[in-house]
């Protein structure tokens, strides 16, 4: 079988031998039917403080026999000062591997039928393949149901708003900023994906994606004061409607007029509000 290293680890030697130790050690082991490479060594964006995201390809029904022998490929790949499995981020047949180097390194098996729906919308390398299996199920990459996600943002994020508004009037500042990061972090984020037609990846390498968003997204990152949380609560929200709104049109999803208004409202009294004007 050949290997096929991305480009970008000719130029990061320590990257580049873990990758070719950690895919000869998925050769060895015939349960495996490729592996492949996401993420920014995939994209061509690696430097020095990127991860290897590796996926191990087998069979269905067969991730639960490879994972007893992830910690044993990771071994083959050079010395490892720390290991655990991805439980905390929803992963739990996930390796999360730390060597003596600093290259941190991710064996994340998927099971064939699920290699197009996990890659859907994001650059991935295949290391190398048994057969052509792996390449072809990786380009029928499912189509998400945008509509569905809209509706599921927008029937949401009117009560999120509500609740760190609440939050903000009673002062608990940290827990408020941190509804915040939610509200960027799962939805501002996931519908500037949805504007460059791609999978939603959070705030990585964000910086480099908000384009002319730029001030925008910057204004949703508060200061520790109630005037400043209220305003990045407010930026969030009108950000919201602005990205959201040209994607609701050409879906066809409808807006939840009511809980806009009322939310909305509120959000105008801001550090004024109080339960004797909502009920005026």
């Amino acid at each position: 079988m050949e290997l096929s290293l991305p480009p970008a680890a000719d130029r990061l030697p320590l990257h580049k031998g873990r990758l070719e130790a950690a895919s000869r050690a998925g050769m060895k082991d015939p349960a495996v039917l490729g592996m492949l490479i996401g993420g920014s060594f995939a994209s061509g964006e690696a430097d020095d403080y990127s991860d290897l995201d590796m996926q191990l390809v087998v069979k269905d029904g067969q991730v639960e026999n490879l994972v007893p022998k992830l910690r044993a490929m990771a071994d083959e790949a050079g010395p490892v000062v720390a290991a655990f499995f991805a439980e905390h981020v929803g992963l739990p047949h996930m390796l999360i591997v730390l060597y003596e180097d600093l290259v941190h390194a991710d064996f994340e098996p998927v099971q064939v039928s699920e290699v197009g729906s996990r890659n859907a919308g994001l650059s991935t390398h295949v290391l190398w393949e048994r057969d052509p299996a792996v390449t072809a199920v990786l380009g029928a990459k499912d189509e998400e149901d945008r509509a569905a996600e809209l509706a599921w943002l927008e029937d949401h994020l009117w009560t999120w708003s509500w609740y760190v508004q609440t939050k903000i009037l009673r002062g608990e500042l940290y827990e408020a900023m941190g509804g915040i990061q939610y509200i960027r972090d799962q939805v501002l984020f996931r519908l500037l994906a949805m504007h460059r037609d791609e999978r939603p990846s959070s705030a990585s390498r964000a910086e480099s994606r908000v384009g002319s968003w730029r001030q925008q997204f910057a204004a949703t990152v508060p200061s520790l004061g109630r005037e400043s949380t209220i305003e990045a609560l407010r930026a969030s929200i009108q950000l919201y409607v602005d990205l959201a709104a040209p994607l609701q049109k050409k879906f066809g999803v409808p807006t939840a007029d009511r809980a806009r208004a009322l939310v909305l409202h509120a959000l105008d009294d801001g550090l004024t509000w109080s339960s004797m004007q909502s009920g005026e």
